[in-house]
C-alpha cells in the first residue's frame, strides 16, 4: 500500500467516526428504554389495597382487581388511599376502590388491567398498559 492509498483510507475513517456519533451508533450517553409489559404480584397477599409501582391492587372483594396507577386526567401516579378511595395527588381526582370516578377533574374511570395466574407459584401476572 502506498502513501496516497494509506492517507485516502485514513481520511475515510476520520469521516466515518463522527458520522457514527451523529447517527447515535456510538453515543454512550443515549438512553435505552426498557419496556416492561407485565408485573408479578405475590399470590400470598392478605385482603386489602396495595400499590405495586404501576399497579393499584384491590384484593378486598371476591375477585382481585388491578388498575393502572395513573390518573386518567393527566397521568399522575396515584399512591394514596383515603376513606376507601384512590386519591390523585396532582389535581385531587377521587376514584372508588372499583376504579369509578367519584370526583373530578378526571372524567374517565381508572384503567382496569388484565391478569392471569402463574401456573407454577400462583402469583398474579398483571399486564401493564402501553405508555
Amino acid at each position: 500500500m502506498n502513501r496516497r492509498d494509506f492517507i485516502s483510507k485514513l481520511n475515510g475513517i476520520v469521516w466515518v467516526i463522527p458520522g457514527l456519533f451523529f447517527l447515535g451508533l456510538l453515543n454512550r450517553h443515549r438512553r435505552i428504554a426498557i419496556v416492561q409489559d407485565e408485573i408479578r404480584i405475590p399470590e400470598n397477599l392478605l385482603s386489602g389495597i396495595y400499590f405495586y409501582d404501576e399497579v393499584l391492587v384491590n384484593l378486598q372483594g371476591e375477585k382481585p382487581v388491578f388498575f393502572s396507577a395513573h390518573c386518567t386526567h393527566l397521568g399522575c401516579k396515584i399512591k394514596h388511599v383515603e376513606n376507601d378511595a384512590f386519591i390523585c395527588p396532582c389535581h385531587g381526582s377521587v376514584f372508588s376502590l372499583t376504579g369509578q370516578v367519584e370526583k373530578g377533574p378526571a372524567t374517565r374511570n381508572l384503567e382496569m388491567l388484565e391478569f392471569s395466574r402463574d401456573k407454577v407459584n400462583g402469583d398474579y401476572v398483571v399486564k401493564l398498559p402501553v405508555r
